[in-house]
């Protein structure tokens, strides 16, 4: 490989890098501006496959005491290494569901199209926006309600939900 195309390749590299991070910070602002009409400080939210974090990151930002639902180890290990030190902050490795119990997780080589519905999956795969992402591993992941989820969490704090 000349280095030309070597150099080209890390100029994309970097290209791509900055432009995610720009995407990033304007989907964090658009979000933060969105939940702030329905999150004050103090109250409880939960994010339901919080995947990488992102709604997390804006619910801790504006006050809220935290649940982050998400099944797929890899993002919840994620999840776990930037949030720990937040007070109130709580992560629950699992996916929520109909009934107690474990399901099959289709992981999407891109985290945030991983589901438990074969069905949205095919569905998906449709979709242009998403034409031609690929759910090429399964894990095995257990499963909660959300009944039982806010029962244990009013049960230990004692406060109201604020569904986000």
């Amino acid at each position: 490989m000349s280095i030309f195309r070597k150099a080209f390749r890390i100029a994309r590299f970097l290209h791509h890098s900055i432009r995610d991070k720009a995407e990033t910070k304007r989907r964090r602002s658009k979000a933060k501006k969105f939940f702030s009409q329905f999150l004050r400080p103090g109250d409880r939210a939960i994010d339901v496959g919080a995947n990488r974090g992102l709604r997390t990151e804006v619910f801790l930002s504006l006050g809220a005491k935290v649940v982050a639902v998400e099944p797929y180890a890899s993002c919840a290990d994620e999840l776990y290494q930037k949030f720990c030190i937040e007070p109130h902050f709580h992560l629950v490795r699992k996916a929520l569901g109909a009934k107690e119990g474990s399901a099959e997780l289709y992981i999407g080589r891109n985290t945030e199209c991983s589901s438990l519905a074969p069905d949205w999956i095919e569905g998906a795969k449709k979709q242009r926006e998403i034409a031609g992402a690929l759910w090429d591993q399964k894990a095995v992941v257990k499963l909660t309600t959300l009944d039982h989820l806010v029962g244990a969490i009013t049960k230990r704090c004692g406060n109201r939900m604020k569904a986000a």
